[in-house]
């Protein structure tokens, strides 16, 4: 009887998801404007180009996952992966996901028993590089 009701709240977790790409809510993650840390530089004015991080979810054993392939190489770096408790949250560093040698992350997602969690990840400026956005923020709860 447990596992059917553990079933039951993994279906309702992943139709939330789907729902969440479905809709594009990623894009307000990408919106964020360029800021420069002095007026004075001359990039200040220039900016940088953005990594994909290629994200999405991928359900493993009645898990999900948020995996993906940071393109341009971005190998043995760190992923920052963050959550907001509530949708007029703030959002607050759950993780710090290392890339693979072919600059692949993942990171095991969970739910609350009541209410939702969002969740989005990043990739530090490094390289000639700034601060990229996961494309989708993800929606997670128990039904």
């Amino acid at each position: 009887m447990k596992f059917m009701s553990m079933a039951g709240r993994l279906v309702g977790v992943v139709t939330a998801l789907l729902l969440a790409l479905s809709l594009g809510a990623g894009s307000a993650a990408n919106a964020k404007p360029a800021a420069s840390s002095s007026g004075l530089s001359s990039a200040a004015g220039k900016a940088l180009p953005k990594r994909n991080l290629n994200d999405n979810l991928v359900q493993r054993n009645g898990k999900l996952f948020m995996k993906g392939k940071v393109d341009p190489s971005y190998k043995r770096r760190i992923i920052v992966v963050q959550r907001k408790d509530c949708k007029s949250c703030g959002w607050h560093r759950v993780a710090k996901v290392r890339t693979s040698s072919t600059s692949r992350f993942s990171y095991q997602m969970g739910a609350p028993s009541k209410g939702a969690w969002f969740y989005r990840a990043f990739a530090k400026r490094y390289n000639g590089y700034g601060k990229s956005w996961s494309n989708y923020i993800y929606r997670t709860y128990r039904a």
